[in-house]
């Protein structure tokens, strides 16, 4: 009778790790999606942001000089926090450059 309660018990464990495997994959998966979903808004915004940088390069306010500044320095804080949202994500390109520029 001990034999049968171990075999069953080594079953029910293999049975539940292989489940919560099963769950972690459907988590990254889902994780992933939701990171490209936000990666591509994120990148349109910093193209546009881009074409302003360009189009009022000689001919920016103070004020509209931070207001980029703090434009950049927020869409590269989110896009951060975006791509840790799976471990190991190669960060944005250019953010760390922009970073430097804006000092």
């Amino acid at each position: 009778m001990g034999r049968v309660w171990s075999t069953l018990s080594l079953e029910t464990s293999q049975y539940a790790v292989e489940m919560q495997h099963e769950v972690e994959m459907k988590t990254d998966d889902r994780i992933a999606r939701i990171r490209h979903d936000l990666l591509g808004p994120l990148h349109s915004i910093s193209g546009f942001l881009e074409l302003l940088d360009e189009e009022l390069a000689g001919g920016r306010t103070p004020s509209q000089r931070r207001c980029l500044e703090n434009l950049h320095l927020a869409l590269d804080r989110l896009t951060g926090r975006v791509n840790l949202l799976s471990e190991g994500s190669p960060s944005t390109p250019g953010s760390a450059d922009r970073s430097e520029e804006s000092k």
